[in-house]
Order: structure tokens, then C-alpha cells, then sequence
């Protein structure tokens, strides 16, 4: 995502970073948040005026993993981000969609692993809760139950 900036700031720069939970039937509930101090990526932006992009240990990727709630006590996640700051004509020509939109590029975003794909399906559903293992498991029990039923109902029949 872009966000234009006006260099230099009065004010310290800072990245504010919230997780909020996607409710259906209730409202959304806010998990964590953090502040990210981004004063040396711009200050450094500003003196040589060429792209910058924030690194740690030489990675262009950096683990957020301070992110707190007000109201619980303990670390409650962490999230990967990059940031990358550059004059605006050059990043007119570096084309990059909202998130994963099109253009998915600069950086590409690859689709989120692990999402519970909604279905009316209640076979899919059930193995996308239980897992592959006990959904097996329970299609067995079932199978096994219905079978158990098949030979009671008609061994009573031929008696």
C-alpha cells in the first residue's frame, strides 16, 4: 500500500499497527496494537533522497512480535511487515494494489495459508474443523454406526 508523506515532519513519525477480529453476529473486537517509531527510515529518506527500505539484520522483512492489548497482560501476536520509502515519481512507476488487489505486485503478497474457506457443504465444513485425521475418523464411526443399525434393523426383519 501507499501512503504519500510530506518530508521533513514536525512530528516524529510513527507506524500505528492494530489486529482487529472480523465478527459476524457482533461487533469486531480490537486484539492488539503496537507503535512502530519510523524517524530514522524518513530521516535518512530525506538526506540522500533515493529509495530507502528499513532492514533488520539485513532483511527487508521485520517481525513484529510486541504487539499488546490495554486490557490483557502478555505479548498477543506478532505480524511480518516491510517498509519501503521513496520520492513519489518513483513510486508512480512501482504499480501496487490495496493488499492483495490488483496489481499484487511491489512486494507480491502471497495468499494467506490456514483460512477456513465458508461452505454450505457440511462435509467440507466438518473436515475443515476436525482436520483430516479425525474427520476420517469420525466418517468411519458414522459409517460403522450406520452399518451396525443396517444389520440390527434388518436381522430383527428375518426373525
Amino acid at each position: 500500500m501507499k501512503f504519500p508523506v510530506e518530508l521533513p515532519q514536525k512530528r516524529p513519525p510513527r507506524f500505528r499497527l492494530q489486529i482487529w477480529d472480523m465478527d459476524i453476529f457482533s461487533a469486531n473486537d480490537s486484539i492488539c496494537e503496537a507503535y512502530l517509531s519510523l524517524k530514522g527510515l524518513f530521516k535518512r529518506a530525506h538526506r540522500t533522497k533515493d529509495r530507502v527500505i528499513m532492514r533488520n539484520k539485513g532483511d527487508k522483512r521485520i517481525w513484529i512480535d510486541n504487539l499488546r492489548h490495554p486490557n490483557y497482560e502478555g505479548n498477543q501476536g506478532k505480524v511480518e511487515v516491510s517498509f519501503e520509502v521513496m520520492p513519489t515519481a518513483m513510486a508512480e512507476q512501482l504499480p501496487a494494489g490495496f493488499g492483495r488487489s490488483d496489481p499484487n505486485m511491489n512486494p507480491v503478497l502471497p495468499a494467506p495459508e490456514g483460512r477456513m474457506i465458508w461452505t454450505l457443504n457440511p462435509l467440507k465444513m466438518m473436515r475443515q474443523i476436525f482436520g483430516d485425521k479425525l474427520y476420517w475418523k469420525v466418517c468411519l464411526c458414522f459409517w460403522c454406526i450406520i452399518l451396525i443399525c443396517f444389520l440390527v434393523f434388518f436381522g430383527t426383519l428375518s426373525c
